[in-house]
């Protein structure tokens, strides 16, 4: 989603588009073929319940966010496990492309390791 949207775990999706989530119509059914586009999602605030609108950009692949999901997710569990004593750095291959990633993870890593 977009930074500011601040939707959290446990926000209910009632309507996507104005099209209202059912048993019958799942939220991802009301996402088919809207990759690239502007959604208007309607949500209930947990544990409020307020409802609310916020407007997101839809993917058309999550893997890339689960990716970074799944790194940030090792590179906490390290963290934690070593008392902040080691780093975590994820390196899936060495292209070019890849490169400044590296380069970026691990300087993040060595500047935030305690001693």
């Amino acid at each position: 989603m977009r930074l500011g949207v601040n939707v959290r775990d446990g926000a209910i999706i009632t309507a996507v588009n104005n099209q209202p989530v059912t048993r019958e119509r799942s939220p991802v059914q009301l996402m088919v073929y809207q990759a690239g586009t502007e959604v208007v999602l309607r949500v209930l605030d947990a544990p409020s319940g307020v409802p609310r609108e916020v407007i997101i950009k839809a993917a058309g692949d999550d893997t890339p966010i689960r990716y970074r999901e799944w790194v940030e997710r090792n590179r906490a569990w390290v963290h934690e496990k070593s008392r902040g004593r080691c780093g975590y750095v994820h390196v899936p291959d060495m292209g070019p492309g890849d490169s400044p990633s590296f380069i970026a993870s691990f300087s993040l890593n060595w500047i935030g390791m305690a001693y």
